[in-house]
């Protein structure tokens, strides 16, 4: 099973955020970055990433997937 790793945890002290950016161990080309509310230090950013991460999931569980409508070019 992949595992999530947190490879980077920033801070925008101008807007008062953090957010944490995470790479999968199986493949480093799948990056996630995340805005968590609670990760002042690196020591609390396992903790964030893991909640906001169960948000997300919740969010995508929940969503209505819909397609684009189609344009028909040769209608004027």
């Amino acid at each position: 099973m992949a595992r999530l790793l947190v490879t980077a945890l920033t801070h925008d002290l101008a807007a008062k955020t953090s957010r944490v950016t995470l790479r999968w161990d199986d493949d480093p080309g799948k990056v996630l970055s995340r805005e968590v509310a609670d990760a002042s230090a690196l020591a609390d950013a396992g903790a964030a990433a893991r909640n906001a991460v169960r948000r997300l999931a919740a969010e995508l569980a929940a969503i209505e997937v819909a397609t684009a409508p189609v344009v028909d070019e040769t209608e004027t």
